[in-house]
């Protein structure tokens, strides 16, 4: 009996198998770092053949931005709407500092982290992937926040982007220092007394 040659893969199988070789990706990633995973790692584990990853993902940075993109989308999805909020200043700046830091320390944010301050001497090109992973998912939405903010007559003299950038650094700063020093986390406790802090910068003129 000869068997009929299978057809190209469907729009939603081509879908499910790309979904996979990024979850394979970002697993191997997370346990062993970048330098120690190949691309054929990548493919065996995901049970394909070489040229069928290479089909998709030219080399192994685009791979790992594929798996930083993915996780900026997770991470967005939870973002809260700030644009035209009717919340008072305070308390809309304070629920984005919440919602940063809890982004910032969820366990796969945490591996990403470390494996840049690990990495990014020997890779470079790491820079570059977290810089854009850290304004899609960070700054773009506060950004667009601090826009609003000046249009209505708030922070003159200074950019969006700027306070975007300044507000995020500061947030994360004691959760990063922590990371880099003592290899821990703030508790809650630090963590509020800490947001709160920079918002009071932020909503009291204070820039």
């Amino acid at each position: 009996m000869i068997k009929k040659k299978r057809g190209r893969p469907t729009q939603d199988e081509a879908s499910r198998l790309t979904e996979q070789l990024v979850s394979v990706a970002a697993r191997l990633f997370e346990e062993e770092g970048f330098s120690a995973v190949s691309m054929n790692r990548v493919a065996a584990g995901a049970g394909v053949g070489k040229d069928t990853l290479y089909a998709r993902f030219p080399n192994k940075e685009a791979l790992f931005f594929a798996v930083i993109d993915r996780q900026a989308e997770q991470h967005l999805s939870n973002c809260p709407a700030l644009e035209g909020s009717a919340l008072p200043l305070a308390e809309a700046l304070e629920r984005y500092g919440h919602w940063l830091v809890q982004a910032a320390s969820s366990p796969g944010a945490i591996s990403r982290s470390l494996l840049f301050y690990s990495e990014a001497q020997r890779f470079p090109q790491l820079g570059a992937i977290f810089s854009e992973s850290y304004g899609r998912m960070f700054l773009a939405p506060l950004e667009t926040y601090f826009q609003f903010q000046k249009e209505r007559g708030a922070y003159r003299g200074i950019s969006a982007a700027r306070l975007a950038r300044l507000f995020c650094d500061l947030t994360l700063s004691t959760l990063n220092n922590r990371l880099i020093i003592r290899h821990d986390l703030p508790g809650s406790r630090e963590i509020r007394q800490h947001v709160n802090a920079v918002v009071q910068v932020f909503s009291r003129g204070a820039l």
